[in-house]
């Protein structure tokens, strides 16, 4: 959120200075100077209006007729965050005070006569506080005509948390958008039985979007392009997916999720999410190129990985060596270490991955009737040999660390095993002084280290927003699971 402001405030900042020095240029030319910015070519003015908010940009036009030539055909960045009328007034929202518009029919008005008179493409068009009325449709429509025409490539729509269900469904035209390649949709209802004509489209974000499993398929089917897809949905029971060009897959808030079927998806390269599929089942049929996975919880009943099925119920499961997830390298999982069904469930998971070379591991410290210490504190004692530890695991973190005994057992099993191991960091409540971290050293037992190359960290870990903790909806981090600490 904090870069979003930063952003929209450079831009502001600007845009200011752009149509001030553009004004100085003007002014200088009547007095016998050169006005340097006005005599750039079309293309690279056009490139900075598109810098520029719409109302910056907007204003532009009125410095001179070359200027109002190149903001007419330039391509078109709206968001109606920028156009406020005169009369407003100051509303508190989630105790910030947000100028809010008593002049509906002013922006409705100005969005209309920006997309009817401008002539060039649309590359952004954003609605954020236009709230709709029954009355209200037909003008969106047009709206979403228009920008079909002129090849729009991003659309961000939100509606207010207070619309009922019939006011939170998308207008038909948004989906004969040919040339759309990226679409946020908040708070809306995605329509099952829409046709859709998304073609080009890479980037999908459904945020507190409903859409029912069946619409979900049409989605996946008919984006043939699509690239990245985010889905947060507390209503969704099942995933099941089928995409020949997803790479990133990533379910927030999905409370309700019963299960999550990979079956095939040759391009995925990232699974991500909060506590996937948080009680049920995860099944793995085809994700050859699948590198990055979590946050899996370990409170899941059944994992399948190809014909390998593996359930909590079973005291031993065999992994088939045919169906193993040789791609993964990155894993992330919350576990009850003192939970015995828990523990079998992650030391499952690691003998799925041979490859794995990075694990994260966030602590659970809720205890249930189901969460018996029974086998806990020796089972790492007496398990078998694990590929990926013994060849493979390099770096481990372990998050909100208590020092407990199933913590503790995890952290020198991972020492004494992990022969290429460079880095386990720990990460443990500011509450804990330098006397804990020096004893849980000792405990540790780091001199039986398999790796020479091992270094162990003790640090203060960051209480984050829950939000600021989820992993990132892109390609642009090594680590999507990597959060900052202090």
């Amino acid at each position: 959120m904090e870069e979003k402001h930063a952003t929209k405030k450079s831009r502001t900042d600007h845009g200011s200075c752009v149509t001030a020095a553009a004004a100085s240029g003007l002014t200088g030319r009547r007095k016998g100077h050169v006005d340097v910015i006005s005599g750039l070519p079309d293309c690279l003015l056009g490139i900075i209006l598109s810098l520029l908010p719409t109302k910056e940009a907007a204003r532009t036009s009125l410095l001179s007729s070359r200027w109002r030539r190149v903001w007419n055909t330039s391509p078109l960045y709206l968001s109606d965050d920028c156009i406020w009328s005169k009369k407003i007034f100051a509303r508190r929202i989630f105790g910030r005070v947000t100028p809010w518009s008593r002049d509906k029919r002013w922006r409705f008005h100005t969005i209309s006569h920006i997309l009817g008179s401008h002539r060039g493409s649309v590359q952004r068009f954003s609605l954020i506080h236009t709230r709709f009325l029954d009355h209200d449709l037909s003008v969106a429509e047009g709206w979403f005509c228009i920008l079909a025409q002129k090849h729009v490539q991003e659309i961000e729509l939100r509606f207010p948390n207070d619309y009922s269900p019939a006011q939170r469904w998308i207008p038909a035209f948004l989906f004969a958008c040919e040339s759309l390649k990226k679409l946020s949709l908040h708070n809306c209802l995605f329509p099952a039985e829409a046709s859709l004509n998304l073609i080009n489209l890479l980037e999908l974000d459904l945020h507190e979007t409903e859409v029912k499993d069946k619409g979900l398929r049409k989605i996946l089917s008919c984006c043939t392009a699509l690239q990245l897809l985010s889905i947060e949905d507390r209503s969704l029971h099942r995933i099941h997916l089928r995409s020949r060009s997803l790479r990133v897959l990533r379910v927030i808030d999905c409370f309700d999720l019963k299960e999550l079927f990979i079956e095939d998806a040759p391009n995925l390269q990232r699974l991500l999410g909060s506590s996937l599929a948080r009680k049920e089942c995860v099944k793995i049929v085809s994700a050859p190129k699948l590198e990055m996975l979590g946050i899996l919880t370990m409170k899941i009943r059944r994992i399948e990985v190809g014909t390998s099925v593996f359930e909590t119920s079973k005291e031993r499961t065999d992994v088939s060596l045919s169906t193993l997830e040789h791609s993964v390298k990155i894993l992330s999982v919350v576990v009850n270490l003192g939970a015995h069904e828990e523990v079998k469930m992650l030391a499952y998971l690691l003998r799925c991955f041979p490859c794995l070379e990075k694990l994260h591991i966030q602590c659970s410290h809720n205890i249930d009737g189901n969460s018996a210490n029974n086998g806990v504190l020796d089972y790492w004692e007496q398990i078998d040999s694990i590929d990926c530890v013994d060849h493979h695991l390099k770096i481990v973190k372990i998050t909100m660390y208590d020092g407990l005994v199933g913590e503790l057992n995890l952290a020198k099993y991972l020492i004494a095993k992990a022969r290429v191991l460079t880095t386990l960091r720990i990460e443990c409540e500011s509450k804990f002084g330098k006397r804990w971290t020096s004893k849980q050293r000792s405990l540790l037992r780091f001199q039986d280290r398999a790796s020479l190359d091992a270094q162990i960290t003790f640090v203060k870990y960051k209480t984050l927003f829950w939000r600021d903790s989820l992993p990132k909806f892109d390609l642009s981090s090594a680590d999507p699971f990597d959060i900052g600490t202090c």
